[in-house]
């Protein structure tokens, strides 16, 4: 019996041994690109780089709130839907600047006839003053009744430059009265695509002065052509061979930068796009990856290159593996 019990324990303790046969990985990384280049003959000074890339639109994300608070009344547009410049969006309950826009209507008009009866009035009194003064006899008529006259003209003329005040002062209220109206409906700023959408009708919006973070209705952006910002590790920076000024000679001195993105769990798809900018300024790093090594004290060079029109499989937002390929300082451009 003893001998059997130790043969089971040590049938039971072989065939826990763990497997160490090799197994391919469910998601293959993304491996870095050949660093040449077609038409370059000096490819071997090209250095690759390494990053973690970001899709954003070739207009940035742009969030939309409304510039005065209130109930959201409609809601004109969807996610994904294309807008023209100047296409209404979300429209703010406005009952209340309306009336009040039909309200100065009305004082303008009121201020528009009062201005019309004192000239009516100023033209009176200088008629009968022109009578006055037409007669050739100064002893046909006192003096004391031309000089009332003359004061009754001269304060009929004060009564219109008041009159007149009164109705641009009146205009001026109108004008502001439709601005403020108009504030309430939430445009596109420019042709673009909706890209998310938070308001619902019947929600209270907050207005964008009061600066809180979270309150923006909308968020649009152009997306073609797409554009990935690329986060260069500041101590890879050298690799890639920036000088001071280049961010302002993209055109000419950076023209030969290139990136290789592929969306995260797609190795196999890449897509070359091609050097736009770089921010001049190094931002601390933003995105962890729980590595290890991780430092949250890492600042990051962010590169932004211009995907291929009509890219299929990048979305907004979307995390991707970035190869930037770059040019040390020295190497021939």
């Amino acid at each position: 019996m003893a001998v059997l019990l130790i043969g089971y324990a040590v049938w039971q303790s072989l065939s826990r041994q763990p497997n160490d046969a090799s197994r391919a990985p469910a998601i293959m990384p993304a491996a870095a690109p050949s660093a040449s280049q077609p038409g370059r003959s000096d490819s071997s000074a090209a250095t690759t780089v390494a990053g973690t890339g970001l899709i954003e639109p070739s207009s940035e994300s742009l969030e939309l709130a409304p510039a005065l608070g209130g109930i959201v009344r409609s809601v004109a547009v969807a996610p994904g839907v294309t807008v023209t410049k100047g296409q209404l969006l979300v429209q703010i309950d406005d009952r209340d600047a309306v009336a009040d826009v039909a309200l100065r209507v009305s004082a303008l008009a009121t201020a528009q006839r009062n201005a019309e009866l004192a000239l009516a009035e100023l033209q009176d009194k200088q008629g009968l003053l022109a009578i006055y003064e037409s007669v050739a006899d100064p002893r046909a008529m006192s003096r004391e009744e031309l000089l009332r006259r003359q004061g009754a003209a001269q304060q009929a003329q004060a009564r219109v430059r008041l009159a007149q005040a009164q109705q641009d002062e009146a205009a001026a209220a109108l004008n502001a009265a439709r601005v403020r109206a108009g504030q309430f409906a939430l445009h596109a700023p420019m042709d673009a695509t909706v890209l998310e959408v938070r308001a619902r009708p019947g929600q209270y919006a907050a207005a964008s002065t009061t600066g809180q973070p979270g309150q923006a209705l909308l968020t649009i952006g152009r997306i073609s052509p797409l554009h990935v910002r690329v986060d260069i590790d500041e101590a890879d920076i050298p690799r890639l061979g920036l000088k001071d000024g280049d961010s302002g000679k993209v055109a000419t001195t950076a023209s030969g930068f290139t990136v290789t993105v592929s969306p995260r769990g797609a190795s196999g798809v890449s897509v070359q796009g091609d050097f736009v900018r770089f921010e001049p300024l190094v931002k601390p790093k933003r995105s962890l990856n729980n590595a290890a090594d991780e430092r949250v004290d890492t600042r990051v060079l962010q590169l932004i290159f211009k995907l291929p029109p009509g890219t299929a499989g990048f979305f907004v937002g979307q995390q991707v593996d970035a190869y930037v390929i770059g040019w040390p300082a020295g190497a021939p451009r």
